[in-house]
């Protein structure tokens, strides 16, 4: 029944105190509070790390979203003006006919080429570089890896995975190509302005007959 002690045992993070003699009744309530609040701050933490992997993936494909992407570009920018970090590149993907796709082979269809698509990019663009889906069938990503001494041959090694990973579906075999345009740092030092030429790349690479990479 020291005052003192148990003030002390509560600010050490004590969760509760019982003074002697102890009361049955009351132990039990006591214990019953304790494990509610371990619930509940467990649950809590769930629902956290659940919103957090909502805020920053793409529910369909599991790789992250347009927001984290283009968060990830800014804050880059912001490093590289600030000489953190080197000069890096923006890849931007598009799948090629993917309309086509759909209409061939239905909305799950495409779901399934999404999902296939988007798992060959996490698996060949691994950290410290960074890929998501910014919308419909379009991908970014932001290749930061120094030991990429040739992007453009990085990212035909990845074209050509792509082309050779076919897409089975009700067992229908979905072969699919995809365009690409590539923009450096060095060309820009403005973020939508990087991604615009990037942009002007991929839209040159479908009209010199797609299934390429500039």
């Amino acid at each position: 029944n020291d005052v003192d002690s148990i003030a002390k045992c509560i600010q050490l993070g004590a969760q509760d105190y019982l003074p002697k003699p102890l009361n049955g009744t009351i132990l039990l309530a006591k214990v019953i509070s304790s494990l509610e609040k371990k619930f509940f701050r467990e649950r809590e933490r769930e629902l956290v790390n659940e919103l957090h992997i909502q805020a920053t993936t793409d529910q369909l494909t599991g790789i992250f979203n347009r927001r984290v992407v283009f968060e990830s570009l800014e804050k880059a920018y912001k490093e590289l003006q600030e000489k953190k970090i080197e000069d890096f590149s923006v890849l931007t993907l598009d799948i090629d006919f993917f309309k086509k796709i759909n209409d061939t082979y239905g909305h799950s269809g495409g779901d399934e080429v999404l999902k296939t698509f988007a798992k060959t990019l996490e698996d060949y663009i691994t950290e410290p570089n960074i890929v998501g889906r910014i919308g419909g069938e379009e991908f970014l990503a932001l290749l930061f890896d120094k030991d990429i001494k040739d992007t453009k041959a990085y990212c035909e090694k990845l074209r050509e995975r792509i082309k050779k990973n076919i897409v089975e579906y009700q067992e229908n075999k979905i072969m699919i190509t995809v365009s690409g345009g590539i923009a450096q740092t060095t060309e820009s030092r403005n973020a939508s302005d990087l991604v615009n030429k990037a942009d002007e790349r991929l839209y040159e690479a479908k009209k010199s007959g797609r299934d390429r990479i500039v």
